[in-house]
């Protein structure tokens, strides 16, 4: 397969995900983007985008890919957990003389009555 779109996006999957077990951070978020190109409803790879920009510290990415991997796939427990978690981190680094916005708390709401 060549980066220029061949392929499906399961194959891209695997290749990403053959990276990503061999640490080649790089390759593999390539590889995922690839398959998400393909198929925007691929969820694993949602998830592992999401995966790869929390580990560089891109939380509002990170969060973005593991809602878009629940969109797809409400059931898929490894995103729900990882974003669970990322946002209970946010709240915790939150200084405690900072307001919680609307926006944050109804993102929390959100996520819990999705749960329900």
């Amino acid at each position: 397969m060549d980066s220029a779109g061949g392929g499906s996006a399961s194959a891209w999957y695997e290749v990403g995900d053959t990276a990503l077990r061999k640490h080649r951070i790089d390759e593999a978020h390539n590889a995922f983007t690839q398959a998400v190109r393909i198929d925007p409803r691929h969820s694993n790879a949602l998830y592992r985008l999401g995966e790869i920009a929390q580990s560089r510290g891109d939380l509002k990415s990170a969060e973005e890919f593991y809602r878009r991997a629940l969109s797809v796939h409400p059931d898929h427990k490894s995103a729900r957990e990882r974003l669970e978690k990322l946002l209970a981190r946010q709240a915790e680094d939150r200084p405690p003389h900072e307001p919680v916005d609307d926006g944050y708390v109804g993102r929390v709401r959100g996520l819990q009555q999705t749960q329900a």
